[in-house]
């Protein structure tokens, strides 16, 4: 037998295939064109019922539309923006009295200007970001809304690895208060 050549036999199994489809073919568009006609029969004879199907649907999309303009629209504030001044952290021994210790207000990073500490010491590559000097520029400004002194009271770590080391080592006392 030539290559690419049918036999009888394999165009006999593919013949009762094919009958099927087209009879599930024939008998689809039967009951298609019988329920199409008794669709429209119903519409024609309920004009209420009509409009409200072709209504309805725009309305729900017109209706849908403005209250997802109205949850996600761009909003521009009508009052300007303030931050209420923060107070500088205090420090205070077992007994509830104050203690004349240095003490951190706002730690952030990532900070242009801090130096690289945890990272230069364990031999680690920084992850310098762009977003240094945007943080920066933001703690001043939170800084002198608040009468804190940048480098004393806010203070800026290069990296998040720096902010999250300086806990355990400079306040070990924060670790001992998790472990009750």
């Amino acid at each position: 037998m030539p290559e690419g050549a049918v036999s009888s036999v394999t165009r006999r199994r593919q013949a009762p295939v094919y009958a099927c489809f087209l009879a599930a073919m024939y008998t689809w568009c039967l009951q298609f064109s019988a329920m199409f006609f008794k669709f429209w029969m119903v519409m024609w004879h309920r004009k209420v019922l009509t409009v409200c199907l072709l209504l309805f649907p725009a309305a729900m999309v017109a209706g849908l539309g403005g209250l997802n303009y109205a949850i996600n629209a761009p909003t521009e504030p009508t009052n300007p923006i303030t931050i209420k001044p923060i107070t500088p952290c205090r420090r205070f021994n077992s007994h509830m009295f104050p203690v004349s210790l240095p003490c951190i207000t706002v730690a952030y990073a990532p900070s242009a200007v801090a130096p690289i500490r945890f990272s230069q010491q364990h031999g680690i590559t920084a992850n310098t970001h762009s977003h240094g000097a945007a943080a920066d520029d933001v703690a001043a400004f939170v800084a002198a809304s608040s009468s804190l002194s940048m480098g004393k009271d806010v203070v800026g770590y290069a990296t998040a690895d720096d902010l999250a080391w300086y806990v355990p080592v400079h306040r070990p006392w924060l670790l001992r208060l998790h472990e009750r």
